[in-house]
């Protein structure tokens, strides 16, 4: 009852108290009004710029995992390109030595064949050998009928000059160049070539012309 009494007693300056307030609420009232449009706008600004901030790392990252993916995809490209090339190479040296191998089988099999060769080379061989003894033969059979006609034709110089030389011979009465003292030094030579031109005298040969036979 009291507090009621005392409130009662000063509800005139709690009035004035109000009104003081609302004044002064009044005379603020401006800059506190510019002073949350200034804290709105600073939270908005700091709102706008985290979420473009989370924006442009969201959109970073989404970039980088695409550009990764891409790399990925070009990356198995090029090792399956590389892969293929490898095949390709492998595949071409491989048939490059199954051609090698074949021609050089092939070679030796018809072209180049060892057992063919050797054959060949004795072939030559005994074709040279028999050559040779050919050449031999032919050699020995002219070079004896050369000498026999040389001989031959010797011979018939030694009748013909035995017949041109028959005065040269002894006679009962003197005796004849062929008669040498006996220390000359083709004594013993001496009488047989007399008695040579003696018997082809006795003989009366007719010896033909001596020309080329």
């Amino acid at each position: 009852m009291s507090a009621f009494a005392e409130f009662y007693r000063q509800r005139n300056s709690l009035a004035d108290k109000y009104f003081a307030m609302i004044d002064e609420a009044q005379k603020h009232r401006e800059k506190e009004f510019m002073a949350a449009i200034r804290i709105q706008m600073t939270w908005k600004q700091y709102q706008l710029r985290k979420k473009l901030s989370h924006r442009n790392k969201m959109a970073t990252i989404i970039q980088r995992t695409f550009r990764k993916h891409q790399a990925q995809i070009l990356v198995q490209c090029l090792r399956v390109e590389k892969a293929r090339k490898e095949r390709i190479e492998y595949f071409n040296r491989q048939a490059t030595q199954i051609q090698r191998c074949w021609r050089g089988y092939d070679s030796r099999r018809h072209i180049f064949d060892y057992y063919k060769q050797q054959r060949y080379l004795q072939q030559v061989k005994d074709v040279n050998e028999q050559m040779r003894r050919e050449l031999d033969d032919h050699y020995a059979e002219t070079n004896e009928n050369e000498r026999r006609a040389t001989f031959k034709r010797e011979k018939r110089i030694q009748k013909r000059n035995a017949l041109k030389q028959h005065h040269l011979v002894s006679t009962a009465a003197i005796p004849s160049i062929f008669q040498p003292p006996a220390f000359t030094k083709d004594a013993e030579a001496m009488p047989a070539i007399e008695n040579f031109i003696k018997n082809v005298n006795k003989a009366k040969l007719v010896i033909p012309s001596i020309g080329k036979t």
